[in-house]
């Protein structure tokens, strides 16, 4: 209902599910997770303007990326990923260690670095604001 109500109001939505996980963790996956792990849902859940406009600005962000790798997009990403209908969604898993400092050996929680935090949040606010930049034609197909 309200991406409907959004919809009406702007002529299209676009949902970010972004969320940040551990960069390694041996019983799900092996190896080490990149920076970013962009998801659309195999091109099926944004526009594909809305999708090279993702993957160009992962290219850019001076960080390792994937698309469509392990993380494709889970529910939020494949229950409202409809271009067909307006509504195009993504998904950013972002490693810890692109935020974090490395973990001590006494630490319980690892604190946040904050030179990674400060370039890190750069990248996202270029990220909305290509997004905030889409033309007409980059919202379907």
């Amino acid at each position: 209902e309200q991406l409907s109500r959004l919809r009406a109001l702007h002529g299209y939505v676009i949902v970010l599910d972004a969320d940040s996980i551990a960069g390694e963790i041996p019983r799900l996956f092996a190896g080490r997770l990149p920076s970013l792990n962009l998801g659309t849902n195999d091109g099926t859940s944004c526009s594909q303007g809305i999708g090279d406009k993702f993957v160009q600005w992962a290219r850019h962000s001076g960080y390792d990326y994937v698309c469509n790798d392990r993380f494709k997009g889970g529910y939020i990403t494949r229950h409202y990923g409809r271009p067909d209908l307006g509504w195009h969604a993504m998904q950013l898993e972002i490693n810890q260690d692109a935020y974090l400092a490395a973990a001590g050996e006494t630490a319980s929680r690892r604190q946040r670095d904050n030179a990674r935090w400060i370039s890190l949040q750069a990248q996202l606010q270029n990220l909305i604001a290509s997004l905030k930049l889409l033309r007409p034609q980059e919202l379907s197909g």
